[in-house]
């Protein structure tokens, strides 16, 4: 089977897309498929890979960068049996069509909703803009991502939440979840090592650490993680991992309310650091308000550390409360509190990260591979 894989982020980006398609890819060759990727770069990168890698350059202005996306996917996959679409849905469904390719597009969100959140053409929630009227931009984007599904034969999501969406855009092809798997190797480099160890190694020794990642964009809550952090213990330090565009605003409010001993903003950390972060802390908090099947969750508990998140979306599908996981509702600062206080002070830690782990084999990659192997080669078959 020869396949196209197209994606928006790849490494040495970071974040949940870029860590799934390099383990996807290399496991696809491995099963004697040919492989080639079609991704946005923001900058060179040196490392090699066993499969072609065709990087288009973010700075290109958008109008022409979609122009020269649709070329290079049509040029991947001229030659492939199939595109599977893991991003970039727009160029990817054009050239499905104009080559008459099948295709499979995986869904961890609404990119309707995403963009408009970020272009800040409505406030609205993932779920509250399903049903509410938009502003005409936005609605735009809701006929885009509708469109594209409709000439899409099989979709692949990660939660029974999104699969509810999907149904709801109007997608009436085959529907397949499939949860996001943890890494493998990921935290092997800290297995060894102890909590106090790697707090040393990023320089929080003696402290408590609570730790919070993701891309920082407003649906993901880091506002809410400052102004908890406020009420949680003096000995205690909340560094928070991820770049984007609130940034500059976070970085504005942690120096206003007098937060710059507590709260650290690290930017972009590489995955290697990364597992030190995690194994370092106490819990790992989620705020965030969309999750499908959250990457750096399942990684939280791959290294031992306890996850505390908001009940929102997806994240109750994969956090059963006071089970492998504390819950709270979103930017409901008493409630998060109350639960980082309950790992960093209370007995529930080491009953939390036992169940966590053993819930983990769910998850496991060999068979999240096994099964999205059997939807392309299911899909390739079909014209």
């Amino acid at each position: 089977m020869r396949i196209c894989v197209v994606t928006g982020i790849f490494p040495p980006d970071i974040g949940g897309p870029a860590s799934y398609v390099v383990p996807l890819t290399e496991g696809l060759r491995s099963a004697g498929c040919e492989v080639k990727v079609v991704t946005y770069c923001s900058g060179a990168s040196r490392r090699q890979y066993s499969f072609p890698v065709h990087r288009i350059s973010r700075a290109i202005p958008l109008p022409l960068r979609l122009v020269v996306t649709l070329a290079e996917i049509m040029a991947a996959a001229a030659k492939s049996d199939l595109i599977y679409c893991n991003g970039l849905m727009l160029p990817s469904v054009l050239a499905s069509i104009f080559l008459q390719k099948p295709m499979v597009i995986k869904i961890e969100g609404d990119f309707a909703w995403e963009r408009a959140s970020n272009l800040r053409l409505t406030s609205d929630s993932i779920e509250e803009f399903q049903t509410r009227r938009q502003n005409w931009k936005a609605e735009v984007l809701r006929s885009v991502r509708n469109c594209c599904l409709r000439r899409c034969g099989t979709v692949i999501t990660t939660s029974k939440f999104l699969a509810g969406l999907i149904r709801r855009w109007g997608f009436s092809g085959r529907l397949v979840v499939i949860s996001n798997a943890v890494e493998e190797s990921f935290g092997e480099e800290v297995a060894e090592l102890t909590r106090e160890e790697c707090r040393a190694r990023i320089s929080f020794s003696g402290r408590k650490v609570v730790v919070s990642a993701g891309r920082l964009v407003p649906w993901k809550g880091f506002r809410g993680v400052v102004l908890a952090a406020e009420a949680l213990g003096p000995e205690t330090v909340v560094p928070i991992i991820g770049e984007g565009p609130e940034r500059r605003n976070l970085a504005a409010l942690v120096e206003a309310r007098g937060l710059t001993r507590k709260v650290f903003l690290r930017g972009k950390v590489p995955r290697r650091e990364l597992a030190v972060y995690l194994k370092a802390a106490d819990c790992f908090v989620l705020n965030s308000g969309y999750e499908s099947c959250s990457h750096i969750a399942l990684e939280a508990m791959k290294v031992g550390t306890p996850v505390v998140a908001a009940r929102t979306t997806g994240t109750p599908e994969m956090i059963k409360h006071r089970e492998n996981g504390l819950l709270f509702e979103k930017d409901n600062l008493s409630q998060m509190v109350s639960c980082l206080n309950e790992c960093l002070y209370g007995n529930l830690r080491d009953r939390l990260t036992a169940e966590a782990v053993r819930r983990l084999s769910r998850y496991a990659w060999a068979g999240i591979f096994s099964r999205t192997l059997d939807v392309l080669e299911e899909a390739s078959r079909r014209r």
